[in-house]
């Protein structure tokens, strides 16, 4: 539309006008000049956090700089283009949601920040020879310039935190600035254009951002009919970025459809408030970089294995568990549909839990769901998980139906039977109550027999519905449930549970059914170990009855297998993560099995048996799987009662004054066998009154930690604060330097701080003794189940540097490396038997009754390679003598800073942290190389604020630095 053009003093009136107006009328946005470097005004809308500039107030705000597209450029000398003041800009962008109300104040990662944003407005024409009039096609960099240096001069902006964006024109305009100058791209934490027309980046640019290692998402839509706005544009610009291979990899965004005006879909958050792809919006992803920040891993999503389901149960599991990020945390799960028939609605498809549901899968077909994690740095990765959805009559399982009197499967010899202290059977089976001719009138489900008196046997009773275990050795012994526990011709799943090592009838024996465990009535005194017999092992029926109808899932295990272990697999194929898988003697799925007359034996067992008088038949019973977690690492897993890893004598726990001990750890429960009741994470024993013990407490689900040295103290935490079969880092603190039980001990739970209750006083120093430190068990009791990165340090760690490394694989950086005494990744480890010592400690040990499985527990790198360079602020390296070179990076710093030194011959050097009233917090001698060596140093535990590091040879400072701790 061709507006009528008023005059121009009318047009600045009006702009004077509206620059006296109250900044609540323009919705917070205000506006203001500025020269460039060229000369030319500058016009631009702003806006500021309501406690900018408030007194007392030394904030500093991320900034946002948006350029706008060619249809707001202006055309006289300065304020107005075709009748329109700057205003216009408040339509676009980030202006436009402030002109909506917004405070431009978001939530990531647990934090508040308010943006301040610039909306600079640009020229149609040139206004001086020798190119008056022409037009201007590319956003001017001394405008941008004029606007960043503002920024700097009159805000308080985070200069490690500023991002530029644009549409259009203006998408041109942020590629057109990264062309200009590597020095330019490192002003920025990150930049986003939005369908850019006319100017993509050049070589130059390519190589500004790759080596810059910016952050860069570019967007557009495949039909854009701009010309010179082609998607390709944007396309080219990115993929010249990543064919260099950088460090920090560029993203690209291209819809298929949307057009040229795209640039609500990235900017609108109150029409699309995570985005219009309902992941992440482009204000979290700016919140997420920071120049201050190493670049970042990204994530990897699993969304676990394919599986298939019964349209009569319409229902499956969405697990997005196993997705893992090498240098921080997932944040957010995105779960969608992306293909399939209709149908099929997620529980919760975005939030911070990894796992939920989807129902309503009633269609035969097949479904595709997408799973989006989103890391700490608002990164993405993205994996599909298939869900085949079958019709539940046509069946697509298997089982073996019993076809005549005497039907069974023949196991042969399972030599796990003889002379065992401890077996596990399972099966799921139907019975039929109706046929007259079984023997003794009952259904065997197995039966391992020479006599009454030497045998295992488990079966129904016909008269009464209940189910029978007999385990005799040397006269004819059983346990059976009450009445009715089962009936006619209905699926049951049934769990029989044997452990010798107990003591009583009823902690002898066990029977499951459905995972619910029953109370048992006993004839005669259960043994402790079967005999040493080898009969054949029958499932199914004896020789002369079977009214077991049907069989599935037959599976034996050499161990005790817990109840919650029993129920989560009893309606799911095996597969290697079952927490008892290196157990398993005997596995037959039973499932589209291809010869009719053969059990085949599953995941690597070595039972395949014939099958007598029976077939196999359509089941829809088990057919869901376990999805099971990639593993990247390993932890050691306990097997047996008195597992533990037994580190000999270490002389750091001697007349110790300070130590900490950290592990991360699971334990079980459910298990009975424990002495005392109590799951050992830690014990350093000579007496009761002379030890150090780390441990849990069953009934309370407590952690309690004792130091003592002449009489038996301790504190512990309040109940619950463990629970079963769940991971936890721990980390118990002895400082007896301190005054008071409180200060002397603490336990920390996953990084938190736990109040503590005390019995006695505890002591200033440990004893003399020099017990043999086992971890993980007693050798009466271990039911501490998994345990992973254990470390003991012959100091105190502080919280901070605890929660900065408790989920991370140590090195040289961590603050306290000199002090660690004991450390053991138990990861990867290539000799089972045995703990293997890391980076450098001593304690290698041998590993009793346990043995490595996969975990992604602690697998995450340390983080001491590979800093981010960063530009050092002015003064922030103080030089006093300088004998070799050297400089330190980031600074500003939220922990870690690397110090760089060249010297030409070999050295020694003292590192000394020193805040600012000269108090010394921090000294460390290191050896330094010919040529070029770095030092690590991480000051994550101290507060926030400037801290001096010296370099000398403990006579003469050499170099000094002032560094900023965020």
């Amino acid at each position: 539309m061709i507006r009528p053009t008023k005059p121009a003093s009318l047009c600045l009136t009006l702009f004077i006008l509206l620059l006296s107006l109250p900044a609540k009328l323009q919705a917070q946005n205000v506006a203001k000049r500025i020269t460039a470097s060229n000369g030319d005004a500058v016009p631009f809308l702003e806006y500021k956090p309501a406690g900018h500039g408030v007194p007392g107030n030394t904030r500093k705000y991320p900034l946002i700089v948006f350029l706008h597209g060619g249809g707001e450029r202006s055309n006289d000398t300065g304020l107005v283009y075709s009748g329109d003041s700057v205003w216009r800009l408040r339509n676009f962008g980030p202006s436009r949601l402030v002109n909506n109300g917004s405070k431009m104040a978001f939530t990531w990662n647990g934090q508040v920040d308010t943006f301040i944003v610039l909306s600079p407005m640009s020229r149609l024409t040139k206004r001086t020879a020798p190119n008056a009039g022409s037009l201007i096609n590319v956003w001017p960099l001394e405008y941008v310039q004029a606007i960043l240096n503002y920024a700097a001069d009159s805000l308080s902006v985070d200069t490690n935190r500023i991002y530029l964006t644009g549409l259009s024109y203006g998408g041109g305009g942020t590629f057109n600035y990264l062309n200009s100058s590597l020095a330019n791209v490192k002003k920025l934490a990150a930049a986003a254009p939005i369908c850019a027309w006319l100017t993509g980046l050049n070589s130059n640019g390519h190589s500004y951002v790759a080596n810059g290692k910016l952050p860069l998402w570019g967007f557009h839509a495949a039909d854009d009919p701009t010309p010179s706005g082609s998607y390709t544009v944007t396309e080219n610009s990115i993929n010249g970025v990543n064919a260099l291979n950088p460090q920090v990899k560029a993203l690209l965004t291209i819809w298929p459809t949307g057009g040229h005006t795209i640039w609500g879909r990235v900017y609108d958050i109150d029409v699309y408030p995570y985005g219009y792809d309902g992941i992440v919006n482009i204000y979290e992803w700016f919140l997420g970089q920071n120049n201050d920040s190493l670049p970042n891993v990204l994530p990897v999503a699993r969304a676990g294995n394919d599986t298939t389901i019964a349209s009569s149960s319409g229902f499956a599991h969405l697990n997005g568990s196993a997705s893992t990020d090498a240098d921080g945390t997932i944040v957010r799960y995105v779960w969608r549909k992306i293909s399939g028939p209709s149908g099929g609605t997620i529980a919760n498809p975005f939030g911070s839990a990894s796992s939920t549901t989807v129902s309503g899968l009633t269609t035969v077909g097949v479904y595709k769901y997408q799973l989006n994690v989103v890391d700490h740095r608002a990164a993405i990765a993205r994996d599909t998980l298939t869900i085949t959805v079958i019709d539940t009559a046509v069946g697509y399982g298997k089982a073996v139906t019993f076809t005549s009197t005497g039907a069974r499967i023949i196991a042969g010899n399972v030599v796990e039977f003889k002379n065992a202290a401890a077996f596990t059977i399972e099966a799921q089976f139907k019975y039929d109550s109706t046929i007259t001719d079984w023997s003794n009138a009952e259904a065997t489900i197995f039966r391992n027999q020479i006599t009454s008196t030497d045998r295992i046997k488990l079966h129904v009773d016909k008269s009464t519905k209940s189910v029978h275990f007999t385990v005799a050795n040397g006269s004819d012994v059983k346990g059976y449930t009450g009445s009715n526990v089962v009936s006619h011709d209905s699926w049951y799943h049934v769990a029989a549970v044997f452990d010798g090592a107990q003591t009583g009838d009823s902690n002898r024996l066990k029977i499951y059914i459905n995972g619910i465990k029953q109370p048992l009535y006993f004839t005669g005194s259960i043994p402790a170990i079967t005999s040493g017999s080898t009969p054949s092992c029958i499932f199914g029926g004896e020789p002369s009855a079977s009214r077991l109808t049907m069989i599935d899932e037959v599976r034996v295990w050499d161990t005790v297998v817990a109840v919650g272990t029993i129920n989560s697999w009893k309606g799911k194929l095996l597969d290697s993560c079952h927490f008892n898988f290196n157990h398993l003697a005997l596995y037959w799925p039973l499932n589209n099995d291809a010869n009719p007359a053969s059990a085949a034996a599953g995941i690597g067992t070595i039972y395949s048996s014939p099958i007598f008088y029976g077939n196999y038949v359509s089941s829809t019973l088990i057919f869901d799987t376990i999805p099971c977690p990639v593993y990247s690492g390993k932890a050691v897993t306990f097997t047996s009662t008195g597992a533990r890893i037994i580190a000999g004598n270490v002389v750091e726990f001697k007349n110790a004054a300070a130590f900490t001990i950290e592990a991360q750890f699971k334990y079980d429960s459910t298990i009975t066998d424990w002495s005392n009741a109590e799951a050992t994470i830690f014990r350093n024993q000579i007496t009761s009154t002379d030890r150090i013990k780390l441990h849990v407490d069953k009934s309370t689900k407590s952690v309690h930690f004792t130091v003592a040295n002449g009489s038996d103290v301790k504190g512990y935490t309040g109940s619950n604060v463990v629970s079963h079969d769940s991971w936890y880092h721990v980390a118990a603190v002895f400082d007896g330097a301190q005054t008071g039980d409180s200060n002397r001990l603490k336990i920390y739970i996953n990084g938190i701080k736990q109040p503590l209750y005390f019995t006695g006083s505890i002591p200033a120093i440990t004893s003399g003794s020099t017990p043999s430190c086992i971890f993980g068990g007693e050798p009466s009791a271990s039911r501490l189940t998994v345990i992973d990165e254990v470390r003991v340090w012959d100091t105190v760690v502080a919280v901070g540097t605890i929660n900065y490394w408790k989920d991370k694989l140590l090195d040289s950086c961590h603050f306290n490396f000199n002090h660690l005494a004991l450390y053991w990744p138990l990861n990867n480890d290539a000799n089972p038997a045995s703990a293997a010592a890391g980076i450098g400690t001593i304690y290698s040990s041998p590993i009793f009754y346990g043995n490595y499985v996969g975990s992604n527990q602690a697998i995450v790198t340390n983080g001491c390679i590979g800093a981010r360079m960063a530009l050092l602020p002015p003064l922030s390296k103080i030089a006093e003598s300088k004998p070799y070179t050297g400089k330190l990076y980031p600074n500003p710093t939220d922990g870690i800073v690397q110090i760089e030194l060249h010297t030409p011959v070999l050295t020694s050097v003292t590192v000394n942290v020193i805040d600012m009233f000269g108090k010394y917090l921090y000294s460390d001698k290191r050896q330094l190389v010919i040529g070029n060596n770095r030092i690590s140093l991480n000051i994550a535990p101290l507060p926030a604020g400037t801290y001096v590091i010296e370099v000398g040879d403990g006579k003469v400072i050499r170099e000094k630095y002032r560094v900023l701790k965020r």
